[in-house]
């Protein structure tokens, strides 16, 4: 079986549900298992990309949950780009902006609970099935010999 370590994912909470090319977290795994130095690993992740999403959300107000972003895919893309380039001028610049009440980050933070995942039951089985072999594979391969 070759190894599957070079490919790339995306990686959900666990209000998702796990996809082949979606790693979420393993509820649950007992301490110091490799499972729970895989979820320690995956929770640290999306924690950095959560507070780059933050920092974003606070100043560029078009990224916050009520503005949401009724674009095409390409332009909703574009939009984010232009506002992480603009951000990071910013602080390259050191220029000021003005301070946000802590409330209205944790409001533009705020995001809905995804909603219910329906699949064809055979279909949805059979992803989460090759979902979870993707998982082990990668616990095996990185997370074994820790």
């Amino acid at each position: 079986m070759s190894t599957i370590t070079n490919l790339s994912y995306y990686l959900g909470d666990s209000g998702y549900p796990l996809e082949p090319w979606l790693l979420t977290p393993i509820s649950n795994a007992p301490n110091g298992s490799p499972e729970y130095i895989y979820t320690a690993a995956h929770c640290s992740a999306r924690s950095v990309i959560e507070r780059c999403f933050g920092a974003l959300k606070s100043v560029w107000r078009c990224l916050s949950h009520q503005r949401l972003l009724m674009y095409e895919p390409d332009m909703a893309g574009r939009i984010i780009n232009a506002c992480a380039m603009l951000h990071n001028m910013r602080l390259h610049y050191r220029i000021p902006f003005k301070e946000i009440a802590e409330e209205d980050v944790a409001q533009a933070n705020a995001m809905p609970a995804p909603g219910p995942y329906i699949a064809e039951p055979l279909e949805g089985r059979a992803r989460l099935a090759e979902g979870r072999r993707v998982q082990q594979q990668l616990i095996r391969d990185n997370f074994m010999h820790l």
